[in-house]
């Protein structure tokens, strides 16, 4: 897991909780100085802009979960890939936050290219054990696609266009993944059997990103 020290932690929770009242763009260096007892300067020493709080927010929550996946230590890396994603995805669509949350970030730059980095950590421990013939630019390209998938695929779902449980959201997220890294079927639907099985028994509340709120979906 990447390394923060005690006052990036202190600026991120403050930020997380200033997301949840205000949302992302009315929140402010400002607010969240004073939220965090820091301040604006020293807010911007370690971030320069309000973007990079967000992104090392995201990723400090997917690796997160991540460690938690990996310490569950009977599951390959393909194993490992879908409950992260699942239990992430699961967190995203669980708090009524998350959606405006995510429509309400209006400011884009390439440092978003650091969300896809978050997953590709992952597809590395995939390309490593299965018989995956791509290079690492090739793989980074393909979980880019796979980012934009899941992307359409949550919107979607919570615009109510897609009349389908989270459970089918989720899946139909898999066989993406497994059609961009073109795994054989058979093992794609082996494993998401299994990780049904297993699924509900893991502790997953603890992994939402707006923890005080109360989950639309209900977390095991």
């Amino acid at each position: 897991m990447r390394k923060i020290n005690k006052t990036q932690a202190k600026i991120i929770s403050a930020s997380k909780e200033e997301y949840a009242i205000n949302g992302y763009s009315s929140t402010s260096f400002q607010a969240i100085a004073e939220r965090s007892g820091t301040s604006k300067s020293l807010i911007n020493y370690y971030f320069p802009k309000k973007q990079d709080i967000l992104i090392t927010a995201l990723g400090i929550h997917i690796e997160e979960i991540a460690d938690y996946v990996a310490s569950l230590k009977r599951y390959d890396s393909l194993m490992r890939y879908f409950l992260v994603r699942a239990i992430y995805y699961e967190s995203y669509m669980a708090d009524e936050l998350w959606m405006a949350f995510d429509s309400d970030i209006q400011e884009r730059t390439e440092k978003e290219i650091s969300t896809y980095k978050n997953y590709f950590f992952l597809f590395e421990d995939i390309a490593a054990e299965f018989p995956i013939n791509l290079t690492k630019d090739e793989l980074f390209v393909k979980s880019i696609a796979i980012y934009g998938l899941s992307r359409q695929l949550v919107s979607s779902y919570q615009r109510e266009e897609l009349k389908v449980s989270f459970r089918q959201v989720i899946e139909q997220m898999l066989w993406d993944t497994a059609n961009v890294l073109q795994l054989n079927n058979y093992t794609v639907h082996n494993y998401i059997k299994r990780l049904w099985e297993d699924y509900d028994s893991l502790e997953r509340k603890q992994f939402l990103f707006f923890p005080n709120q109360q989950p639309e979906v209900p977390i095991a």
